[in-house]
């Protein structure tokens, strides 16, 4: 489950959301272009129809997260070193 503090902090728009735990959240929709998502867990959270146009996300944790999500999303420019799907 989401951290409550972290979803908090994604909600003003923050833009370095590095190491946040957004575990089994739901992102569908949001605009999140631009921020930092690096070492972030994104475990099993819905991603679908979310903008992450040119974020960072080095490290982050996406396992469970379907690749029809990341085709229905839009992921133009995002830099995807480290990633831990599985």
């Amino acid at each position: 489950m989401a951290n409550s503090d972290d979803m908090n902090l994604l909600e003003t728009g923050a833009t370095d959301l590095s190491g946040c735990d957004f575990a089994s959240a739901d992102l569908s929709k949001r605009q999140l272009a631009g921020r930092d998502f690096s070492g972030a867990n994104l475990s099993n959270a819905n991603a679908e129809g979310a903008d992450f146009s040119g974020c960072i996300s080095s490290g982050a944790s996406l396992h469970g997260m379907s690749a029809d999500q990341f085709f229905r999303g839009h992921f133009d420019w995002v830099h995807v070193d480290q990633h831990h799907f599985f």
